[in-house]
């Protein structure tokens, strides 16, 4: 009896592959297809795919010395009341030293 049974599991198991097997050779086949209706179009595809390269590399530097610009911006106003103080710290400063020299 359990003989038998080895022997159905194993031709289960075998079926199960074959029947897997058919279903890889069958979706092979299908993208064959699919790529063989392509193949035409293919080359229009990648023009296209290289005109976004082309297209994107530029704005993409651009974004990026915008980011620049606006981060060397914030850096300014970050950091302009502090340099307006010195100046006015400076000219305060520079004011005295002509006011003495003067007098």
């Amino acid at each position: 009896g359990q003989v038998d049974l080895g022997v159905v599991r194993v031709h289960l198991v075998l079926d199960l592959f074959e029947t897997v097997l058919g279903l890889v050779d069958l979706l092979l086949d299908l993208v064959g297809r699919v790529l063989k209706g392509m193949l035409p179009r293919l080359p229009v595809l990648f023009d296209l795919l290289e005109l976004l390269a082309d297209v994107l590399a530029p704005v993409q530097l651009g974004l990026h010395r915008l980011l620049l610009g606006l981060d060397l911006v914030h850096h300014l106003l970050t950091h302009l009341p502090q340099l307006l103080h010195r100046l006015a710290l400076g000219v305060t400063a520079h004011r005295a030293l002509h006011a003495r020299a003067v007098w």
